[in-house]
């Protein structure tokens, strides 16, 4: 099997096969290529934000660099609520996070306005930024597999 050019999947030749594996962040996303005439920077690395798909339901755009994600407000409370309850694997207790994270200003990549920094009031212990203007998110590579992995009574294990 060989890498293929898609950075998440793997093809073999003989069979013929394509397989797409679970990035670092236990997300299926499907990376689907720039989106023609709107190339947004990663707020983080600065490489273009490509079009993606999570879970085949979820449009979203993703870093294939940093792993990071930028999606609609919507987008994220829907995928959290579908994978905290599908899951399949035993909850984690997440980590503490550094209060220093809050001090961090990243520019949403749509608007150029300061995105605010702040907790997530769910579950995770995690640090999001948020942009007012455009209601986008942006979570950090293994932000959103710390969320859907953290205990909470509305996850099953």
């Amino acid at each position: 099997m060989a890498l293929s050019d898609d950075p998440l999947a793997w093809h073999c030749d003989h069979c013929d096969t394509t397989i797409r594996i679970a990035d670092a962040d236990g997300k299926d996303v499907q990376l689907l290529g720039t989106r023609p005439g709107r190339s947004l920077p990663c707020p983080v690395c600065h490489q273009a934000l490509q079009a993606a798909a999570m879970d085949g339901n979820y449009r979203l755009d993703a870093c294939a660099n940093c792993r990071g994600l930028l999606m609609d407000r919507e987008v994220f409370a829907g995928a959290v609520t579908a994978k905290r309850r599908s899951a399949t694997t035993l909850s984690v207790m997440p980590k503490r996070v550094s209060r220093r994270q809050l001090d961090r200003r990243i520019t949403c990549p749509s608007c150029a306005a300061t995105m605010l920094t702040d907790w997530y009031y769910g579950p995770g212990h995690v640090v999001i930024d948020r942009c007012e203007t455009c209601d986008l998110l942006w979570l950090d590579g293994g932000e959103l597999q710390t969320i859907v992995e953290a205990p909470g009574p509305d996850r099953l294990l």
